[in-house]
């Protein structure tokens, strides 16, 4: 049905966070104080539910990052894949033609519980200027411009961040290619825009979602959820202990 992978920590992560997992409560006006709670009851809930589906062998395990997924997807190997709305620029420029032929439809993502709609964020791309620029103003310009004037030609890329792009009268009903024409921006990504959230993110998040991969693996490799999620939590607070943080579990 779809592919449980390992190496996308962001993958998991996110469906735990639709489910009502908050890892961490962090805010930069005390920045040596956090809550790290990876072993919460969303995470538990998650984890158990992929579990299953790789023990019946409903799901794959291939990692997403590979190109046994990617061959696994245009061959017709997975019948679903959950994915952030940037997702069809990547697979396009792996070779996914899109156009009139393309058999990929995008739905709405589904819901732990009837009647929900909690929806989340894999993350995206930004474009700054730092402070080694001779020329911050020039390509803090330059910055702004790559992604101030979208037109039609670019749905399909992402889902832009740039507020008056989102207000175009086109951009609503606009046909997305990649999913032979659908309006994608109407029926799925403006509404998940709308109703996501927020969440909050750890000061060490790389290193987190590196231990996410290792509980991974166990998990894939039918080890007890419970284990690899109490492991998860201890490097992690191990970690931030190390790094001077004041950890609350």
């Amino acid at each position: 049905m779809a592919d449980f992978p390992s190496d996308t920590p962001q993958f998991q992560q996110a469906l735990a966070n639709q489910a009502g997992s908050k890892a961490f409560e962090y805010s930069l006006a005390n920045r040596t104080d956090i809550t790290i709670d990876t072993a919460n009851a969303a995470w538990q809930k998650v984890l158990t539910f992929w579990q299953k589906m790789v023990d019946e062998k409903l799901v794959g395990t291939t990692g997403q990052q590979t190109t046994d997924y990617t061959a696994g997807l245009g061959g017709g190997k997975y019948a679903t894949m959950i994915a952030p709305s940037w997702e069809p620029g990547h697979l396009t420029g792996n070779g996914f033609a899109p156009g009139k032929g393309s058999p990929w439809r995008v739905a709405p993502l589904p819901q732990w519980s009837a009647g929900d709609d909690a929806q989340v964020n894999w993350g995206g791309s930004t474009y700054t200027v730092t402070t080694q620029s001779k020329h911050p103003k020039l390509a803090a310009e330059v910055a702004i411009n790559l992604f101030a004037h979208e037109t039609p030609t670019t749905i399909g890329a992402h889902f832009p961040q740039h507020v008056p792009t989102q207000s175009q009268k086109w951009f609503a009903p606009a046909k997305d290619p990649f999913f032979a024409f659908q309006q994608a921006n109407k029926e799925v990504w403006i509404p998940a825009s709308s109703g996501y959230k927020g969440t909050v993110y750890s000061p060490f998040q790389q290193f987190y979602y590196a231990q996410v991969t290792t509980a991974m693996i166990a998990v894939a490799a039918g080890k007890p959820v419970g284990a690899a999620l109490e492991k998860l939590q201890s490097t992690t607070v191990a970690y931030a202990e190390g790094q001077g943080f004041q950890v609350k579990k």
